[in-house]
């Protein structure tokens, strides 16, 4: 048919880069009943990296609530975001009293409507912006031996300080004509020695400019979208040993069946999405967050706490931001939806990347 012709001719190498750049515009809604029947057929026989090209997106993942109605921004450069429904849940881990005090008491907690990325940025998307690919399970970091002949652009970016992520942020906005969250400013080394080995960090003080632009969700957000819904441990259930996220399974949490421990970040994506449409929440990677640690705040919340964000508004070098998550390194324990733990900005991990927020509407 006409129609089917016209999928195969952005095939061709020219409308190839035509269709990647945003410029071809092919709308369902201009499609006659026939055409969008073609369309739906086409979508089962050919290759997703066929159809990709294509700017359209026509079908939602399962358990996603929102969507782009165009995927002219779905590219190795802007993460893939979801609409996520503002609404109230309970806050915390249920087991607080036995001694994890900081993950506790229970709280409600209002978030309202954000936008979160479907995945963990990757190594592709980070190169994309910052010129650079620091991850060291990538062809030339530090556990290159461990992915030697594997093409990990589309593994999540790992490796990097919270200061770093801040950046890519703001660089990230830049280049969609969006305000910057944060402004890093007053520079400055320092010389730290562990186990006998100096090193010098780079500290910052962080100003948070609160624009419209990309930025790393608040832990309430990351919290609120990692269940989705849910009340259990995790957004599949009670129990975790690395068969449904990737973590370490030799250290299980709710059965005594030991999973796999693949010892290695995985492609985002390779696990089924959460009810929100999001991958990877549980493990891969641990995720920051813009919040500062600060346990006593956390534990004095109210009834009703709505929108919580805990960060002060120039945050001062050095200081302790949540991460959450867990990540291929770490046992079932620390991938909860309620586990929750800290890092310096400065500190860099193998296991730590980053998701990226924004605010709705703007």
């Amino acid at each position: 048919s006409s129609f089917r012709l016209t999928i195969f001719k952005l095939t061709t190498p020219v409308l190839k880069r035509e269709a990647y750049r945003g410029r071809l515009r092919l709308r369902m809604s201009n499609m006659t009943k026939s055409q969008r029947a073609g369309f739906s057929f086409l979508q089962r026989q050919l290759p997703a990296t066929t159809l990709s090209l294509i700017t359209i997106a026509t079908c939602i993942a399962p358990g996603a609530l929102a969507r782009p109605a165009l995927a002219e921004e779905q590219d190795d450069v802007v993460p893939e975001m979801v609409k996520i429904p503002g609404g109230d849940f309970i806050m915390g881990n249920p087991e607080w009293k036995s001694g994890k005090e900081h993950e506790g008491p229970l709280h409600r907690v209002r978030v309202s409507t954000f936008l979160l990325g479907r995945y963990e940025v990757t190594q592709a998307q980070w190169e994309a912006v910052m010129g650079t690919n620091p991850a060291a399970y990538s062809a030339k970091g530090e556990k290159r031996d461990e992915v030697a002949n594997i093409n990990t652009d589309k593994f999540p970016v790992e490796n990097i300080t919270w200061y770093e992520a801040a950046m890519y942020c703001n660089k990230l906005s830049e280049r969609a004509g969006l305000r910057p969250f944060y402004r890093l400013k007053n520079e400055r080394d320092r010389q730290f020695t562990f186990l006998g080995e100096t090193r010098i960090l780079t500290e910052y003080d962080v100003e948070i400019l609160g624009g419209n632009g990309y930025r790393m969700p608040s832990e309430a957000e990351w919290e609120y979208a990692c269940r989705a819904g849910t009340k259990t441990r995790y957004s599949f259930g009670d129990a975790a040993n690395g068969t449904r996220a990737n973590i370490n399974g030799k250290y299980t949490v709710g059965t005594d069946f030991k999973g796999p421990s693949r010892e290695r970040p995985l492609p985002v994506g390779s696990f089924k999405p959460n009810a929100f449409g999001l991958y990877d929440m549980h493990g891969n990677v641990t995720e920051f967050c813009t919040d500062e640690r600060d346990d006593e705040t956390y534990s004095r919340r109210g009834e009703l706490t709505v929108n919580p964000f805990v960060a002060r508004r120039v945050i001062a070098g050095g200081a302790s931001h949540i991460i959450r998550g867990g990540s291929f390194e770490y046992g079932a324990k620390a991938a909860a939806s309620y586990y929750r733990t800290g890092t310096t900005a400065t500190h860099r991990s193998r296991g730590a990347g980053l998701r990226v927020a924004r605010w709705v509407g703007e």
